[in-house]
């Protein structure tokens, strides 16, 4: 599988309300904007809400589960900016929210049409965040080895796995590796130590907001982003009772 790949904010902006007012009423997290900085995304923010439109449309999507993910979007970008101001040092700047990737329609159709059904919930978090990458470190913060950093792969990730699949399916489907688009390496090889499957979820979907596999808690894909929230953005801290990462402020002004 293909592996995951500016640090300072500027620090005049530690304003809570100014971090808040930019998430919530400028769409930061879906656009280039002056308000914005280091936001490189792919998309203009008109087509993009097109795009979405359409799909909801085309898919019937349940509203609660769009405002869950419109919520997470808008806490996601909250939170990698307060990252940023409190020094934690993202292993790869340019993948920690960089937007909706080109052709994301392109490649759920072709995932669609060679296996079936990609879940909605992981349709709109594409069509609406892109991906997320919190991988990194911070010099001061301890107490906790495999803090799980939020990562969810953008969908270029699920159709490098889709040609790997093809390649060797008859095989993989004899010895039981069914096709699964990949979410996160799990929380070893996240801190590059060997472990275990990534996070994934199945496709065909049994389910809108799926499962996701390979991950200790037993939960949904929606229900795993807004507990890794919780703890702000790690979600094995929650485990690490002495840690001493700053999660209130991490939070600070995401809480809504």
């Amino acid at each position: 599988m293909i592996q995951p790949q500016s640090k300072s904010l500027n620090k005049t902006t530690d304003s809570q309300g100014d971090v808040q007012s930019n998430a919530a009423q400028s769409g930061c997290w879906r656009k280039s904007s002056n308000r914005c900085p280091e936001k490189s995304l792919f998309v203009d923010f008109a087509i993009v809400d097109l795009v979405r439109w359409v799909f909801r449309m085309a898919n019937s999507m349940d509203k609660s589960l769009l405002l869950r993910i419109e919520r997470i979007a808008s806490k996601l970008f909250v939170v990698t900016e307060r990252l940023r101001f409190l020094g934690y040092e993202f292993d790869r700047p340019d993948e920690v929210m960089p937007g909706v990737e080109p052709n994301t329609l392109e490649t759920i159709a072709q995932i669609e049409q060679a296996i079936g059904v990609v879940p909605k919930a992981l349709k709109e978090f594409w069509l609406t965040v892109g991906s997320i990458d919190l991988s990194g470190s911070h010099p001061e913060w301890e107490g906790c080895e495999y803090p799980d950093p939020l990562v969810v792969f953008p969908p270029s990730y699920a159709l490098y796995e889709l040609d790997e699949y093809l390649e060797d399916k008859e095989a993989r489907d004899r010895e039981g590796f069914p096709f699964a688009i990949p979410i996160a390496p799990d929380y070893f090889h996240k801190e590059n130590v060997s472990g275990g499957p990534p996070y994934s979820v199945s496709v065909p979907a049994i389910a809108d907001d799926p499962p996701l596999n390979d991950e200790s808690h037993a939960i949904s894909f929606v229900e795993y982003l807004e507990l890794s929230l919780r703890y702000g953005g790690f979600v094995r801290l929650e485990s690490c009772a002495e840690h001493t990462w700053p999660v209130d402020s991490i939070l600070a002004s995401s809480e809504s």
